[in-house]
């Protein structure tokens, strides 16, 4: 079995930490024009301080939030 250098898995990590957080800023964005397309939505914007997160605003003042995670759990 051959052995990685740390680096090199160190560097897989953060490949892979980096395309997970592309993953929920992408779907978060689908989610967010498609909830923003429905009725009884108010408004609906991307959190900038939580990456993968849409608020919602529904039009009785409602507030809620979907966070996407690439988590199992």
């Amino acid at each position: 079995m051959p052995h990685f250098p740390e680096a090199a898995i160190a560097a897989a990590r953060e490949r892979e930490e980096a395309r997970r957080a592309t993953l929920c800023r992408n779907v978060a964005k689908e989610i967010r024009d498609w909830i923003a397309g429905q009725g009884g939505i108010d408004q609906a914007w991307l959190v900038q301080d939580k990456p993968g997160t849409v608020a919602v605003e529904l039009t009785d003042g409602t507030p809620f939030h979907i966070t996407v995670t690439t988590d199992d759990d």
